[in-house]
């Protein structure tokens, strides 16, 4: 009987689903909104991962065994996990499609298979969020941040776009120095005045999502030598590498050994603050490797998946 592997990588921003056979063939690649169950809610992001998982397996033959991992933002606690789970137990389309209960994960551990599999590894998410996780040879895994915007989330593009937003207000009122940033808000934004950002921002109000969106700016402002993003981008990339010296102490890892760090997310489009971030790893620790992932999240959740259940 033929065995297919549903990966599904749910964050904040958006869903990603990803079918492989056996062989690690990818069959089938779908997207649907937001699934971070902090942000949407948990109806709303389990509806997401439904759309998304129902789109990639629509055509498979009834004959197929399926079997799936879905990684999940914000699934942190044994609590968020069992929430997760039994939604998944009640849904229909589920109980017939999959021949063993999914895992449920969070998103890290997919992130960290997209970019290795190497047993002494750590990955750090930087997207709307941020999360850090990291696991040894022994086995032992250990993490740091990941807990919301409210209580972490440094690093991420959230926590960048409230220091481009509070940047901005305080160049714009006098408070602070002047910014490139200022511009390039208002341009794409299409604002003329800070009682037009003002009203943008607490009219709806913004919330996560729509303060991470602005860090998109930060690149070109550094790009033409602007020094409140430059400082931005460099407090962003202190914080990430903050959480992985600390996850790497607590995995044993020295300052002399051997491991990978997967820099996962979108925060690291920004060439600035991913070279930013190697620099200061290799700092700490001269023979790690910083990496950016070979495959999709939703990919390296399939592949848990395969090695799960394969």
């Amino acid at each position: 009987m033929k065995k297919l592997f549903v990966g599904v990588d749910g964050g904040a921003s958006k869903t990603s689903a990803m079918l492989l056979d056996g062989s690690g063939k990818v069959l089938a690649e779908s997207f649907s909104g937001g699934s971070n169950a902090s942000v949407f809610g948990l109806k709303k992001s389990f509806a997401s991962i439904e759309n998304a998982v129902k789109e990639i397996t629509k055509n498979i033959k009834s004959d197929a065994e399926v079997f799936g991992c879905f990684a999940i933002a914000g699934v942190d606690t044994q609590g968020q996990k069992k929430d997760w789970e039994k939604l998944i137990k009640s849904n229909v389309y589920f109980l017939k499609l999959f021949s063993d209960m999914p895992m449920v994960v969070n998103d890290t551990l997919a992130a960290m298979r997209s970019g290795t599999g190497e047993k002494d590894a750590i990955v750090v998410i930087s997207g709307t969020g941020s999360n850090c996780l990291g696991r040894n040879k022994a086995g032992k895994f250990a993490k740091a941040g990941g807990l919301d915007y409210l209580l972490s989330d440094e690093g991420s593009g959230y926590f960048i776009g409230s220091l481009i937003l509070k940047a901005i207000i305080k160049s714009l009122d006098g408070r602070g120095e002047k910014t490139a940033l200022s511009g390039l808000f208002q341009k794409a934004f299409r604002v003329k005045s800070l009682d037009e950002i003002v009203h943008l921002v607490y009219l709806k109000p913004w919330g996560k999502v729509e303060v991470a969106t602005t860090a998109k700016l930060l690149e070109q402002a550094i790009e033409i030598k602007d020094n409140v993003a430059a400082r931005i981008a460099g407090r962003a990339a202190w914080e990430l590498n903050e959480m992985i010296k600390a996850v790497a102490v607590k995995l044993g890892f020295g300052k002399r050994d051997r491991f990978t760090v997967v820099k996962s997310g979108s925060v690291f489009e920004n060439i600035y603050i991913s070279k930013l971030l190697d620099k200061l790893v290799k700092a700490d620790f001269a023979n790690a490797l910083c990496v950016r992932p070979e495959v999709s999240a939703a990919h390296g959740a399939a592949q848990l998946a395969y090695e799960a259940f394969s």
